[in-house]
């Protein structure tokens, strides 16, 4: 299994930007191989002490986004919230 680890800029608390920003990387990774690919903590919106701003369920934005990249790629996605 090839391990992918994606070291990243985000735009703080911009969780739809920075997904936009992820998702060319995340296309690259798996063209490269990349079967798992490992995201940084809190990898789409920085450590924000805004909960009111980052927030979301457990089904929200950014699992679907995780969830739709491992499918389209077929790989797998591991990523803090």
């Amino acid at each position: 299994m090839r391990i992918g680890l994606l070291q990243h800029d985000i735009v703080w608390e911009d969780r739809d930007a920075t997904l936009a920003h992820l998702t060319p990387s995340v296309a690259r990774a798996a063209a490269a191989g990349v079967e798992l690919l490992v995201l940084t903590e809190m990898f789409a919106t920085g450590f924000s002490m805004r909960p009111d701003r980052t927030a979301e369920p457990e089904s929200g934005p950014i699992v679907a986004w995780m969830t739709q990249c491992a499918r389209d790629h077929g790989m797998r996605l591991v990523g803090s919230l």
